[in-house]
């Protein structure tokens, strides 16, 4: 993601989840894993968060979401994801059966 690394790394800085953290690195991972299958889903680009998100929707607009609603799309798109995974497994190997 476009991220830039929070610069004061002393700060105690709050995670999207719960909890909060010191560590700079760990605070861009959490926000913005939360938000890559959101990402990948609709092919948007974080351009913001904490405490919600915005994302550049097309290069020209843009839209901003609670991180509440992130929460849920994310959790509903990984889900979908890992459908798509499965049903594609089982494709792969009833395809791989019939040429036997």
């Amino acid at each position: 993601m476009g991220t830039k690394k929070p610069s004061d790394n002393n700060k105690i800085r709050r995670l999207p989840l719960s909890g909060t953290t010191k560590d700079a690195e760990e605070y861009l991972e959490a926000w913005e894993k939360l938000a890559r299958p959101l990402c990948r889903a609709f092919g948007w680009e974080i351009m913001g968060f904490d405490p919600g998100y915005i994302f550049d929707t097309d290069g020209r607009h843009s839209i901003t979401l609670p991180s509440k609603v992130i929460i849920q799309i994310s959790e509903v798109c990984t889900r979908a994801e890992k459908a798509e995974a499965e049903l594609a497994a089982r494709v792969l190997a009833e395809t791989d059966k019939e040429e036997e």
